[in-house]
């Protein structure tokens, strides 16, 4: 730039829809050869926005580039600066960048290189992952590059549009001029799984009588299974198939947690029933006796402590006579019921008889 006020526009770029830009740029002073010549006594930047030059530059150095206010001495010199700034938009369509710079000193030449400027419009960005998907497709508004001569290569790592798997993905922008000078701008892509695991093929209740002789049964079914959009990492039960259930009722739950610590839990239940009366043994034979001298009736005995008794697979409650031995009973024919209950309300009876003859 000759001396004094000196304005140089980048080409302006469409920001519709965007709320902020990242704004990256690199420049480099190059002083002239003369003894004494010209040096940069102002620097600044500043974004054109919808058209209006912002009051207040991004960036501004005074004295030199490098703002140390050292005059450029002797022979030739290279000074560089560089920034990022994020810049709100507010609505705005339209957005250029536009170079001020004043010139002073001798009567040399002064060069002032912007190297190249990117303007980055994705902040990080934070998606869940596509249902049924360990990823999810992310989209952004691609940033766009510029340069002083021409910019040669404009790359990134990734691409708007693109599967970006659970986890964290950093994308890089980089943009080379034709004189080789880069610049790069990055951010990153967050991608969460929450998504909770599936189990299907969960069985209904289940309801079985005990099995025969004892409180409790050996109860199957078909296993569930899970699944996930990632990976399972544990899929455990309360209890298996197969494994004996005691009378009563006891839910099952099955638990599938993925690997990235989701889970989901879902039960059933299994009813075991009691079904089986009590048994009773031992019971006397019926019984015939003579009146006792003198009376109408007669004192009858039978053993009762070894015979009758009662059992049951889950446990007797109550035992009862309407009789015991050593009881009168009257000349006739006499029953004697023995009663058996269990816990679970199954009951059994067993009889026999007592005769008493009047022989007198």
């Amino acid at each position: 730039y000759p001396a004094n006020s000196e304005v140089w526009n980048s080409a302006s770029m469409d920001v519709s829809g965007l709320d902020q830009v990242t704004i990256s740029f690199d420049a480099r002073s190059i002083g002239g050869l003369e003894s004494y010549g010209p040096w940069v006594d102002d620097f600044a930047l500043y974004a054109v926005i919808d058209g209006t030059e912002q009051a207040t530059p991004l960036v501004a150095f005074s004295g030199h580039v490098d703002g140390t206010g050292e005059s450029p001495g002797d022979n030739s010199r290279s000074e560089e600066a560089s920034f990022s700034e994020i810049l709100s938009l507010n609505g705005a369509s339209g957005l250029s960048l536009r170079l001020r710079v004043t010139i002073s000193g001798g009567d040399g030449s002064e060069t002032y290189q912007v190297n190249n400027f990117m303007v980055s419009t994705p902040s990080d960005i934070t998606a869940t992952a596509d249902a049924g998907n360990c990823s999810a497709v992310v989209t952004w508004i691609a940033p766009e590059a510029a340069d002083n001569c021409a910019v040669t290569s404009f790359t990134s790592t990734h691409n708007s549009g693109d599967a970006f798997e659970v986890g964290t993905t950093t994308v890089v922008y980089t943009a080379m001029d034709e004189a080789g000078n880069t610049t790069t701008f990055s951010f990153d892509i967050v991608v969460t799984d929450d998504e909770d695991p599936t189990i299907s093929g969960m069985p209904a209740d289940i309801t079985q009588t005990a099995d025969a002789g004892v409180c409790n049964a050996i109860v199957s079914w078909t296993a569930p299974t899970s699944d996930d959009n990632c990976d399972i990492a544990t899929f455990t039960s309360s209890h298996d198939s197969g494994d004996t259930f005691d009378v009563g009722t006891t839910e099952v739950t099955y638990t599938a947690t993925d690997v990235h610590g989701n889970t989901t839990s879902s039960s059933f239940t299994v009813t075991v029933t009691d079904d089986e009366a009590p048994a009773i043994t031992g019971l006397p034979s019926d019984i015939s006796v003579n009146n006792d001298s003198g009376e109408c009736a007669a004192d009858v005995y039978w053993n009762e402590t070894s015979n009758p008794q009662a059992t049951d697979n889950c446990g007797v409650s109550s035992f009862t006579s309407d009789y015991s031995s050593g009881d009168s009973f009257a000349v006739g024919t006499t029953t004697v019921t023995y009663t058996a209950t269990d816990a679970a309300g199954n009951s059994s009876t067993a009889s026999f008889t007592v005769t008493v003859t009047d022989e007198e």
